[in-house]
């Protein structure tokens, strides 16, 4: 005779307790390499977002990942815990990579890593609508950090992106404007842009490459153009506005290229080449 369905208050027995996968095992690096992201920016490895959210649920029930929920109007927030990391080192990966928190840090950090989150996931869609191209490797600016060691080099953008097909590769140096600081700050980055460019120098191993500038919105990024313009001698920026950028296919999607000669429009397939788009 069949048993009756497990109450709700009942907690389920240990043969049909939840086990990591490798699916799971992507998700918890991702999370551990990205210090905190959402719901959303976690739904490019799962079919549906539903089974997203159903996922999440059972890897937070074994104590790998920790959830942050703000308010009901915004996307849970998602850390790893000490046995997350730990069960991701058992599984081989580097421990140096993985980030554990249980706070949120600081509102000007949160803003930026989720900043660079969305950027990631947003990317991630693209290429999958594009089985052409891969998304060979991405970095973020703490990782990168990291990376560099004692003698960190003269410039560090906010991701390194690199994209490849049959056709060749492209790399992308991600700089995330927020919105909150002075535009003044990117004099400096653009300066040392110029002068890798000018010396036809890689960026973190990526080459060709240009940097990537994002901004919240339209008169926030003219300003931007503008110290961008007077810097960019020898190479120009691509530049885009957020809300555009995320809201159509991001290699497909117009790129405004920014530089002493004035400016003109590309995409990233187009700099990737036309194989991309297959």
């Amino acid at each position: 005779m069949g048993e009756f369905r497990r109450s709700r208050t009942e907690k389920p027995r240990a043969p049909h307790a939840y086990r990591a996968n490798a699916r799971d095992a992507r998700v918890l690096h991702a999370i551990g390499k990205r210090k905190i992201t959402t719901t959303t920016q976690l739904v490019p490895f799962f079919p549906t977002a539903a089974s997203c959210a159903r996922r999440l649920a059972k890897l937070m029930s074994l104590g790998l990942v920790m959830v942050h929920a703000p308010n009901r109007a915004e996307h849970n927030r998602y850390t790893l815990t000490h046995r997350g990391r730990d069960w991701l080192v058992g599984q081989g990966f580097d421990p140096d990579e993985l980030h554990v928190s249980q706070v949120l840090p600081p509102a000007n950090t949160l803003v930026h890593l989720l900043g660079i989150a969305e950027f990631h996931a947003a990317l991630m869609r693209s290429v999958q609508r594009h089985p052409a191209v891969t998304l060979e490797v991405f970095e973020a600016d703490h990782a990168l950090r990291r990376a560099g060691g004692a003698r960190v080099p003269g410039y560090i953008p906010d991701a390194a992106a690199l994209l490849t097909c049959i056709g060749g590769q492209f790399g992308v140096a991600l700089e995330l404007d927020t919105g909150l600081e002075a535009t003044r700050h990117l004099v400096g980055k653009a300066k040392v842009v110029d002068a890798l460019q000018e010396a036809n120098a890689a960026c973190w191993g990526m080459t060709p490459w240009l940097p990537l500038l994002v901004a919240p919105k339209g008169r926030r990024l003219a300003s931007l153009e503008r110290v961008i313009s007077q810097h960019a001698r020898h190479a120009p920026w691509l530049a885009a506005e957020w809300d555009v950028l995320k809201a159509d296919d991001i290699l497909m999607a117009p790129l405004m290229v920014v530089g002493a000669d004035g400016t003109r429009s590309t995409n990233l397939q187009a700099l990737l080449g036309d194989e991309a788009t297959r």
